[in-house]
C-alpha cells in the first residue's frame, strides 16, 4: 500500500485549488447574459437571418403568368416529368423593368405578365434567353409607384458548400414563400431531358415545389446567389433536391441586354 505523507497532501491540495480558481474563472468570462440559454441564443440567431432575408429579398420577387387568352401551361422543369402547375416565378434585377425568369417556363406561357404580392399586375414582354442556362430576361414598364424592389446580385463564383441558402417563389401559385437549407453541391451537370443538359449548377437542399421555377436562391444576406431551375422529384413535390442557375450567369445576361441597348 502506497503512503501519502503530509508535504504530498499538502501539495494536492494547492494544485487543486489553483485548478479549481482557474475553472472558475473561465466560466465567468465566458457566461452567457443573465437569463438566456446558449440554446436560446443559436435559435434566436437563425431564426433571425431567416426574417432579415425574407424582408431584404422578398419584393423582388414576382410571380409570372400567361396574360389573359394566351396559353397557361407554365410550370417547373422537373426530373422526371410531372404535371405542370400554371405560373412560375421572377426576380427584379433592376430598376428599370428587368426580370429574370426561366425560360422553359416563359416558353410555355405565351404573352406574359408579372404580378406583386400585393394583386398588382404588370405587362412583361421577353427580351433575351440563353438556352444553355434555361435563362430569359423579361422586361416590364412598371408604374412610378409600386412595391418592388430590384434585388442585390452576390458572385456565384465564392459560393462554398454548406452556406445557408434561401429560396423565395411563388409555390403552387400561392404568393412568396420561403424554404431554407445550404448549398448542397456545386458545379453540378443536369440532364434535364435527352436534348437538354445544364452546366455549373447550384445544388441545394432548400424545399422547392411546382410554381417556384425561376423564384431566388438567396445568401444570409439576403442577395441573389442563383435562379432556381429544376426540381428533382419522383413524386412532383420537394424531395431536398433542386438545381439553381448561378447568379453570375443571370448577371452577364443582364449586362448583355444593357450593352445592346446602350449600343443602339
Amino acid at each position: 500500500m502506497k503512503l501519502y505523507t503530509t508535504r504530498h497532501l499538502v501539495l494536492t491540495g494547492i494544485c487543486v485549488f489553483f485548478v479549481t480558481l482557474a475553472g472558475t474563472t473561465l466560466l465567468f468570462l465566458f457566461r452567457p447574459p443573465a437569463g438566456v440559454s446558449l440554446a436560446h441564443t443559436d435559435f434566436r440567431g437563425t431564426e433571425d437571418v431567416a426574417l432579415s432575408v425574407y424582408d431584404q429579398a422578398a419584393s423582388s420577387v414576382v410571380r409570372v403568368v400567361a396574360r389573359s387568352g394566351s396559353a397557361d401551361s407554365g410550370g417547373d422543369l422537373r426530373l422526371p416529368g410531372f404535371q405542370s402547375v400554371p405560373g412560375a416565378s421572377g426576380v427584379l434585377l433592376h430598376e428599370h423593368g428587368y426580370i429574370v425568369t426561366s425560360l422553359h417556363v416563359v416558353e410555355e406561357l405565351g404573352e406574359l405578365n408579372v404580378s406583386d404580392t400585393n394583386g398588382n399586375t404588370f405587362s412583361a414582354e421577353l427580351v433575351a434567353t440563353r438556352a444553355d442556362s434555361d435563362l430569359a430576361l423579361l422586361r416590364s414598364v412598371l408604374p412610378q409607384q409600386h412595391s418592388l424592389r430590384p434585388v442585390e446580385i452576390a458572385d456565384s463564383d465564392a459560393l462554398r458548400i454548406g452556406q445557408s441558402a434561401f429560396v423565395i417563389g411563388n409555390p403552387f401559385g400561392l404568393g412568396r414563400s420561403l424554404t431554407s437549407g445550404v448549398v448542397s453541391a456545386l458545379n453540378r451537370v443536369i440532364h434535364a431531358d435527352e436534348h437538354t443538359t445544364f452546366r455549373n449548377m447550384i445544388q441545394t437542399d432548400a424545399a422547392v415545389n411546382p410554381g417556384a421555377s425561376g423564384g431566388g436562391l438567396f445568401d444570409s444576406s439576403g442577395r441573389l446567389i442563383g435562379l432556381v431551375s429544376v426540381l428533382y422529384s419522383t413524386q412532383g413535390g420537394s424531395m431536398g433536391i433542386a438545381f439553381a442557375v448561378p447568379s453570375n450567369e443571370v448577371r452577364d445576361l443582364l449586362a448583355s441586354v444593357q450593352s445592346a441597348g446602350a449600343a443602339q
